[in-house]
């Protein structure tokens, strides 16, 4: 069975389970890294995403605690005194497995796929100002012994080969729509 099979299998179904989704989530992790590229090992794609999925979310706790002291007055008695105090903590909360396959998935999105959709753009609005045709764009980094040049057709074929990715991306979207990420605050 395909990967997309794989993942539509699944996706196929009405509701997706929290095994699926797991399974999911470590079906994608073992393809990003049989597949990382020079550019993504440099900026820390995917252990950055990893990363940020195994530190989970914070979420504050309140915590009151009441207190009751005796006094021994010799003149009044016994006397109870309350008193309350309260702290708050932050503690650490796991992921879903719905809301880590949708990190992970917007970060697989971020990393592979809109580099190359803003690439294209860039070169649609350079081609709307000036008449040629091919274009190449060179980029003159301080770290690179020589310049790096990407062309439009370069561009377009990244665009194409991507594709594949960004629809099987968008039926994992289509079916975790109604899970949203908890946010820490």
């Amino acid at each position: 069975m395909g990967v997309r099979s794989e993942f539509i299998a699944v996706l196929g179904r009405v509701t997706v389970t929290d095994e699926e989704a797991d399974k999911l989530y470590n079906l994608f992790l073992d393809i990003l890294s049989s597949s990382i590229r020079e550019d993504e090992a440099r900026i820390g794609f995917p252990k950055e995403i990893e990363d940020e999925i195994r530190a989970g979310r914070h979420e504050r706790v309140n915590i009151r605690v009441g207190t009751d002291q005796s006094t021994r007055d010799p003149i009044v008695g016994t006397r109870t005194t309350s008193s309350k105090t309260q702290a708050e903590f932050v503690r650490r909360v796991d992921f879903s497995a719905h809301e880590k396959i949708r990190i992970l998935v917007e970060g697989i999105d971020l990393a592979r796929v809109a580099p190359p959709l803003m690439a294209n753009r860039i070169f649609r609005m350079i081609s709307a100002v000036e008449s040629e045709e091919s274009k190449t764009i060179v980029f003159d980094a301080a770290e690179r012994e020589e310049p790096r040049s990407l062309s439009s057709a370069e561009v377009e074929a990244a665009v194409k080969e991507l594709q594949p990715l960004r629809e099987l991306l968008e039926d994992v979207r289509r079916e975790l729509g109604s899970t949203t990420i908890h946010s820490s605050n």
